[in-house]
Protein backbone atom coordinates (compact mmCIF):
# COMPACT_ATOMS: atom_id res chain seq x y z
CA UNK A 1 0.00 0.00 0.00
CA UNK A 2 1.28 3.47 -0.85
CA UNK A 3 1.76 6.26 1.63
CA UNK A 4 -1.32 7.99 0.26
CA UNK A 5 -3.34 4.78 0.69
CA UNK A 6 -2.20 4.41 4.32
CA UNK A 7 -3.09 8.05 5.07
CA UNK A 8 -6.53 7.61 3.48
CA UNK A 9 -7.21 4.41 5.45
CA UNK A 10 -6.08 6.04 8.71
CA UNK A 11 -8.21 9.10 7.97
CA UNK A 12 -11.33 7.00 7.42
CA UNK A 13 -10.60 5.01 10.59
CA UNK A 14 -10.38 8.27 12.58
CA UNK A 15 -13.67 9.49 11.08
CA UNK A 16 -15.33 6.15 12.00
CA UNK A 17 -14.14 6.45 15.60
CA UNK A 18 -15.37 10.06 15.86
CA UNK A 19 -18.76 9.26 14.35
CA UNK A 20 -19.23 6.19 16.56
CA UNK A 21 -18.51 8.32 19.61
CA UNK A 22 -21.21 10.82 18.60
CA UNK A 23 -24.04 8.34 18.07
CA UNK A 24 -26.40 8.50 21.06
CA UNK A 25 -27.10 5.22 22.79
CA UNK A 26 -30.77 4.74 23.59
CA UNK A 27 -30.96 2.84 26.85
CA UNK A 28 -34.62 3.32 27.75
CA UNK A 29 -36.30 2.09 24.58
CA UNK A 30 -39.32 -0.24 24.78
CA UNK A 31 -38.32 -3.85 25.39
CA UNK A 32 -40.90 -5.26 23.03
CA UNK A 33 -43.99 -4.25 21.13
CA UNK A 34 -47.09 -5.07 23.13
CA UNK A 35 -50.55 -3.98 24.17
CA UNK A 36 -51.97 -4.03 27.68
CA UNK A 37 -55.58 -4.86 28.39
CA UNK A 38 -57.69 -5.99 31.29
CA UNK A 39 -55.97 -3.94 33.99
CA UNK A 40 -58.00 -4.53 37.16
CA UNK A 41 -58.26 -0.85 38.15
CA UNK A 42 -58.36 2.29 36.00
CA UNK A 43 -55.49 3.81 38.00
CA UNK A 44 -53.23 0.77 37.36
CA UNK A 45 -50.50 1.05 34.71
CA UNK A 46 -47.94 -1.24 33.10
CA UNK A 47 -44.91 0.12 31.23
CA UNK A 48 -42.04 -1.75 29.61
CA UNK A 49 -38.43 -0.87 29.00
CA UNK A 50 -35.09 -2.41 28.18
CA UNK A 51 -32.64 -2.21 31.06
CA UNK A 52 -29.17 -3.70 30.79
CA UNK A 53 -30.35 -6.25 28.23
CA UNK A 54 -33.37 -7.26 30.33
CA UNK A 55 -37.04 -6.67 29.62
CA UNK A 56 -38.56 -4.89 32.62
CA UNK A 57 -42.26 -4.38 33.32
CA UNK A 58 -42.93 -1.54 35.78
CA UNK A 59 -46.40 -2.03 37.26
CA UNK A 60 -48.08 0.75 39.25
CA UNK A 61 -51.02 -0.52 41.32
CA UNK A 62 -52.16 1.80 44.14
CA UNK A 63 -54.49 -0.83 45.65
CA UNK A 64 -51.79 -3.52 45.81
CA UNK A 65 -54.05 -6.14 44.23
CA UNK A 66 -54.41 -6.45 40.50
CA UNK A 67 -54.00 -8.23 37.21
CA UNK A 68 -53.17 -7.39 33.62
CA UNK A 69 -53.14 -9.06 30.22
CA UNK A 70 -50.21 -8.27 27.94
CA UNK A 71 -50.27 -9.28 24.27
CA UNK A 72 -46.88 -9.23 22.56
CA UNK A 73 -46.22 -8.65 18.88
CA UNK A 74 -42.79 -10.29 19.24
CA UNK A 75 -41.47 -13.41 20.96
CA UNK A 76 -41.05 -13.17 24.71
CA UNK A 77 -37.55 -13.09 26.22
CA UNK A 78 -36.31 -15.93 28.44
CA UNK A 79 -36.82 -13.83 31.58
CA UNK A 80 -39.07 -10.88 32.37
CA UNK A 81 -38.41 -8.66 35.36
CA UNK A 82 -41.56 -7.29 37.02
CA UNK A 83 -41.36 -4.39 39.48
CA UNK A 84 -44.51 -3.69 41.46
CA UNK A 85 -45.22 -0.25 42.94
CA UNK A 86 -48.07 1.55 44.70
CA UNK A 87 -46.81 4.80 43.13
CA UNK A 88 -43.70 5.80 41.18
CA UNK A 89 -41.76 6.37 44.41
CA UNK A 90 -43.35 3.66 46.59
CA UNK A 91 -42.38 0.06 45.69
CA UNK A 92 -44.00 -3.06 47.08
CA UNK A 93 -41.91 -4.41 49.97
CA UNK A 94 -43.87 -7.62 50.53
CA UNK A 95 -45.70 -9.86 48.10
CA UNK A 96 -48.29 -12.40 49.19
CA UNK A 97 -49.00 -13.92 45.77
CA UNK A 98 -47.84 -13.58 42.18
CA UNK A 99 -48.81 -15.55 39.11
CA UNK A 100 -48.05 -15.56 35.42
CA UNK A 101 -49.48 -17.62 32.57
CA UNK A 102 -48.83 -17.57 28.84
CA UNK A 103 -51.48 -18.51 26.28
CA UNK A 104 -51.22 -19.38 22.62
CA UNK A 105 -53.91 -17.00 21.43
CA UNK A 106 -56.17 -14.12 22.43
CA UNK A 107 -56.98 -13.55 26.08
CA UNK A 108 -60.70 -13.96 25.41
CA UNK A 109 -60.34 -17.61 24.29
CA UNK A 110 -59.76 -19.67 27.45
CA UNK A 111 -59.92 -22.94 25.47
CA UNK A 112 -56.48 -22.37 23.94
CA UNK A 113 -53.38 -23.97 25.48
CA UNK A 114 -52.02 -22.12 28.53
CA UNK A 115 -48.80 -22.65 30.48
CA UNK A 116 -48.23 -21.40 34.04
CA UNK A 117 -44.87 -19.69 34.29
CA UNK A 118 -42.33 -20.21 37.05
CA UNK A 119 -41.22 -17.09 38.88
CA UNK A 120 -38.82 -16.07 41.63
CA UNK A 121 -39.78 -13.33 44.10
CA UNK A 122 -36.70 -11.38 45.17
CA UNK A 123 -36.26 -8.73 47.85
CA UNK A 124 -39.05 -9.56 50.32
CA UNK A 125 -38.92 -6.94 53.07
CA UNK A 126 -37.06 -4.51 50.80
CA UNK A 127 -37.97 -3.67 47.20
CA UNK A 128 -39.82 -6.61 45.65
CA UNK A 129 -38.82 -7.73 42.17
CA UNK A 130 -40.22 -10.77 40.37
CA UNK A 131 -38.23 -12.71 37.78
CA UNK A 132 -40.66 -14.54 35.44
CA UNK A 133 -39.16 -17.44 33.45
CA UNK A 134 -40.49 -18.17 29.94
CA UNK A 135 -39.60 -21.65 28.57
CA UNK A 136 -38.23 -21.70 24.99
CA UNK A 137 -41.10 -23.78 23.62
CA UNK A 138 -43.71 -21.10 24.48
CA UNK A 139 -41.80 -17.85 23.78
CA UNK A 140 -43.73 -17.46 20.52
CA UNK A 141 -47.09 -17.55 22.32
CA UNK A 142 -48.64 -14.12 22.51
CA UNK A 143 -50.84 -13.56 25.58
CA UNK A 144 -49.35 -13.12 29.05
CA UNK A 145 -51.58 -12.85 32.11
CA UNK A 146 -50.11 -11.47 35.33
CA UNK A 147 -51.73 -11.25 38.76
CA UNK A 148 -50.41 -9.97 42.08
CA UNK A 149 -51.44 -9.47 45.69
CA UNK A 150 -49.28 -7.46 48.05
CA UNK A 151 -48.85 -8.33 51.72
CA UNK A 152 -49.13 -4.75 52.90
CA UNK A 153 -52.30 -5.14 55.00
Amino acid sequence: MTRQGVRTAMGWAAVAVLVAGCIPVVSDRPALRFTVSDLQHVEDALMSRQEGGRTVFDVVCPSGIGHATVTAADDWPATLTVRLRYAADKPFTRLEKFGGALSKGPAEDERLPTVRLQSDVLGQGQVVTVEVHVPPEVRGWRTLRLMWIDAYR
